[in-house]
């Protein structure tokens, strides 16, 4: 358990790392989406893929009131999702500097990634490290990581996680119903 627990402190790690050319971090994946040339196809691929066309019915007017309905909801669908982007990729960046990564990063440096050595940096975290801090950090990634799969893919990761809720529900309830009768 003391090895699978080092392993989730440098994966936590390694998920917020700074933003580097060959690295897969949070931090990397926010300066590749924060161009603007990639916010604006962002929105474009966003309004194409929520401008779909309904049926056409024999009513010329009503097919354009329709579809002309439709193009400003996927307007403001690709604004509000672009816009909610941004934000994601600023809190990305703050927290990338958190003390809580600070912390687990010093944790890492100090007693599992470079434990053998002697570290003569100053501590830089404010804050101490606790376990479970990494859950924070975790809980964070998967806030901001979200946000980024609704832009980049026009899907979102809420639908698994109300999958699972459902799922845990259908279980309990089975496992309720169980009843054993010993005569």
């Amino acid at each position: 358990s003391n090895s699978l627990y080092k392993y989730y402190v440098l994966r936590v790690c390694m998920l917020w790392d700074k933003s580097s050319d060959n690295s897969f971090s949070i931090p990397t994946i926010a300066c590749l989406l924060e161009s603007d040339s990639v916010l604006e196809k962002l929105q474009k691929h966003i309004f194409y893929a929520n401008n779909t066309l309904i049926e056409p019915t024999n009513d010329d007017e009503i097919n354009h009131l329709i579809n002309e309905n439709q193009r400003k909801n996927a307007e403001k669908t690709s604004k509000d999702c672009i816009e909610k982007l941004r934000n994601s990729i600023e809190g990305a960046k703050e927290f990338a500097n958190s003390e809580e990564i600070k912390a687990i990063k010093e944790h890492r440096d100090k007693y599992i990634a470079h434990s053998l050595t002697h570290l003569t940096r100053k501590k830089s975290a404010k804050i101490p490290y606790k376990i479970g801090i990494e859950s924070i950090a975790i809980k964070k990634a998967c806030e901001i990581l979200d946000v980024f799969e609704e832009a980049v893919n026009c899907s979102s990761f809420e639908n698994e996680a109300e999958s699972r809720r459902i799922s845990r529900r259908y279980a309990n309830e089975f496992w309720k119903s169980i009843k054993i009768n010993i005569e």
